[in-house]
């Protein structure tokens, strides 16, 4: 059991609010943390039970005395009780003031548990992202390895490029004397076909002229197979001269 902290009255914690002897304030403290109860509020408190324990030794040591002094007593017990009702309410207001960092705590702890959850998805969000930094990084390089390739591949197709280059202006150049070749080729073609044109023409007027000759070559066998007769007789005569 306990006892009262002014006149030793012992009684069951969590069963009385006041004491059944001097009347005093038995209401517990609510549970705190150390930190939360100011040093300054103790030691008021300290005092205020001190003072209350003396005045209470006080008057019970004096309760034998006369009237005059019991009176006098009795204002001083009334200023006590005075004082002491201030003290109550002050420690209400404290106790309130307690309940309110309480609650308080009880908000931050809350708050608190949303903010370690919310670090916590932070953190899980920041391993995701940094594994797919990672990720990103290594198709970097592969996309990096593959330019390189493409790279090479189109130097590769530059010098195949220059190449063909230097072939085609070198088929080009032997195109062009081909051509200049045709054309001297073209131009004596022409001469010759002008020339067989003309060799055509007099052969022409050759035929013409054979046929002339043939045809007064045959007059002149008409001719000759007419006189034979003639001859003939000539010849007759002259033998028979």
């Amino acid at each position: 059991m306990n006892q009262c902290p002014i006149c030793n009255t012992k009684y069951t914690e969590e069963t009385v609010s006041y004491c059944s002897t001097c009347n005093w304030d038995l209401t517990p403290y609510p549970i705190t943390f150390p930190g939360q109860i100011p040093e300054s509020f103790i030691e008021k408190e300290k005092a205020k039970i001190s003072w209350a324990k003396n005045l209470w030794e006080k008057m019970q040591s004096q309760s034998g005395v006369s009237k005059s002094d019991l009176s006098q007593l009795q204002f001083q017990l009334s200023e006590a009780q005075l004082k002491i009702a201030e003290l109550e309410q002050e420690k209400r207001e404290f106790l309130s003031q307690i309940e309110g960092l309480n609650q308080e705590r009880s908000d931050f702890q809350t708050q608190k548990e949303k903010i370690e959850e919310r670090l916590e998805n932070s953190d899980r969000k920041c391993s995701q992202l940094q594994s797919e930094v990672e990720k990103l990084g290594q198709e970097k390089r592969e996309f990096l390895s593959q330019i390189e390739k493409l790279n090479q591949a189109k130097s590769d197709l530059q010098t195949q490029k220059n190449e063909v280059e230097e072939q085609l202006n070198s088929a080009h150049y032997k195109s062009f004397y081909q051509q200049t070749e045709m054309d001297k080729m073209e131009q004596e073609r022409k001469k010759s076909l002008s020339q067989i044109e003309r060799l055509n023409q007099e052969r022409s007027n050759l035929q013409n002229e054979l046929y002339q000759n043939k045809t007064q070559l045959e007059e002149c066998q008409q001719e000759l197979l007419k006189l034979r007769p003639q001859q003939s007789t000539v010849k007759k005569d002259l033998w028979r001269l």
